[in-house]
Formats: structure tokens, sequence, C-alpha cells
């Protein structure tokens, strides 16, 4: 697969699977928890914190099979707010959940644009094509298909943006030092060389390079040129666009920063951005959230934990700090 799936793909989760993993009585937990009077949300936590996506699925399927309700329903009946949130996105299979977050950001007056380049501008190419699958499975009762939704919600050199990367056709091969001085040369050339931005240039080498080689591009710049692409980008571009091409070089340059300052600009100041954190939270648990954890330490001088700690409350706390540390659940 050469490169292209390597950063942002791999690293240290929280969130591993639960060895001796029994459906039916994890099932029968849930059950006991939001039975009765009042809900054990602790119950819950546990439960849900302490096994994989995977693994809620089954949970999810034998709680149907064995109890002839829905568990997503159910926990909508018994929780609310940005706890029952974090239960939904947990209980959701990944893909879906993704898939689900473009359909809302686009869905109704005005388009979450953030969501959608922060979903779409940090997939591989296999990542890509299951989700426009899925995405397609879902909503197939409307006739939906992403990139049309994309199309007809987004416009201008943002569209093109997208569109390039719906197209999930990024190359997949190592890093090659002359093509990179060439690609280096050439964003120079579309950007600070010139009156205005050649955008098409910077979507051509942005979208269809590996991670890896525009890892090693990323370098030859401020080598070439004294500054770098993202600084470039601010100065060049602006709305859309910058935000879209600022995703993809944050993400190239360093995954675990770029997640760590995202959670770090959801909590900072006056409120919370809570569906930027419970996404962030959830969708990279399972993946690399233990070095986010560490990078938010090193860029912040502060642990994640205790921001959580200072931002937010409850049982919302409580399963945000479970899904830092299941150990704790």
């Amino acid at each position: 697969m050469g490169g292209s799936v390597s950063i942002g793909q791999t690293g240290r989760p929280t969130v591993f699977p639960k060895e001796d993993f029994d459906p039916a009585s994890s099932a029968e937990k849930v059950k006991n928890a939001i039975d009765g009077f009042g809900t054990d949300e602790s119950a819950l936590i546990k439960v849900f914190a302490s096994h994989s996506n995977l693994q809620r699925q089954e949970i999810a399927s034998v709680f149907k099979q064995s109890y002839g309700k829905d568990l997503q329903e159910e926990l909508k009946d018994e929780c609310g707010g940005d706890f029952e949130d974090v239960l939904i996105a947990l209980t959701t299979p990944s893909r879906l959940y993704e898939a689900r977050l473009l359909r809302n950001a686009m869905k109704g007056a005005g388009t979450d644009e953030k969501v959608l380049i922060e979903v779409l501008a940090t997939k591989a190419n296999i990542e890509m094509k299951e989700l426009k699958a899925i995405y397609e499975e879902e909503y197939k009762e409307d006739d939906r298909k992403l990139e049309v939704d994309v199309e007809n919600e987004t416009s201008g050199d943002f569209k093109c943006l997208l569109l390039s990367l719906l197209n999930a056709d990024r190359e997949e091969i190592p890093a090659d030092e002359d093509v990179a001085t060439e690609d280096a040369t050439r964003l120079h050339e579309a950007g600070e060389a010139r009156f205005g931005t050649d955008e098409s240039e910077f979507n051509r080498i942005l979208c269809l390079r590996s991670y890896d080689h525009l890892q090693l591009v990323l370098s030859k710049y401020e080598e070439m040129f004294g500054e770098s692409l993202e600084d470039v980008v601010n100065n060049e571009t602006s709305g859309s666009i910058q935000d879209g091409y600022l995703t993809i070089l944050k993400f190239v340059r360093d995954s675990k920063a770029y997640y760590a300052e995202l959670l770090y600009k959801s909590m900072k100041g006056i409120g919370t951005d809570d569906d930027q954190l419970i996404r962030t939270i959830v969708t990279r648990s399972e993946i690399d959230l233990a070095d986010i954890q560490d990078k938010f330490g090193e860029l912040y001088e502060q642990s994640l934990q205790d921001f959580v700690k200072d931002d937010l409350g409850g049982n919302y706390e409580k399963i945000i700090l479970c899904l830092l540390n299941p150990s704790t659940a």
C-alpha cells in the first residue's frame, strides 16, 4: 500500500477489544442499568468505555435479540444531553458515524464546512471508498450520493477541493525526493510567486500525492523558500479553502498535534464545542488517542484529562475520562 495510509492511521489507542468478551452478559448489564426507576449511568459507562466499536455492535445485536428493543432508542429514552450524544456515537459503527456526520453537516440551512473537511481530508483511499459506499447505503431511500451532495452544498474552490478528495485517488507510492522538489517549486509558483493563488495546482498536489510524500514536500518547501507552507496558505488564501488546505497540511505534518489542537480549541475559552470534542475522542479512541494525549500535554503544558475535568461535568465528564483511560471505568 505504500506510505499513504500510515499517517494518522496508526498509533497507540486508549480503547482496545475486551478480552473474554461476553456480549450476552454485557447486554444484560445494559438492560439492568436502564430498567426500572432511574438509570445507572456508571454501569453504562463501564460497559461502553471498555469495549471496542465492533464489540459494542455485537452487544447491540444481542440486546435486540434478547429484549426485542433497539439499544440506541433505549439509550435516547433513558439518557440526555452530551452524555447521550457520546453513547450514541460509541454505539454507531465507525464509518456509519462519519457518514451521518457528513449528512448532518449538509442538511438544513447552511453547511458545516469544518466537519466536511475534517472527515474528508484525513482519509486513506480505502477508507474514502468505504465511507462513500456506506453513505449511499444509509441514504439510499433518498437516492443520495456523497459526491452529489457535496457538489450541491458547497461552491467554488472549496467544492473542487472536496471533490478531489472524494475521488479517492491519492497515490500510494513512497515519497520521491526529486518529485517533492518539483512539487515544492510548483506550489511556490502557484502561491507566493504570483499575484493571486492558483488553487488548481494546490488541489492537484495536496489531493493526489501520498501523505508521506507530502511530508517531504513540506520540508523541501521550507528548505527552498524559508517559509512553511502553512504560513503561505495563511497569507495567500482565506475562508473555507484556507481551512481545507491547512487541515491537510497540519494532518500531514503531525496528525497527533492536529487532533490535540482540535481538542484544545474545543475546550479553551468560554463554552465548549461538544460536537468537536465528542467527534475527536470517539473517532480516535481506537486509533491513536494515547499518542494524542501525550502530544496535548507536550503542546499545552496541561494534561488532556485535567483539561476535561476543568471544562466538563457530570456523566459526560466521566465517560470522556473513561475513554481517555478505560481502566478507570
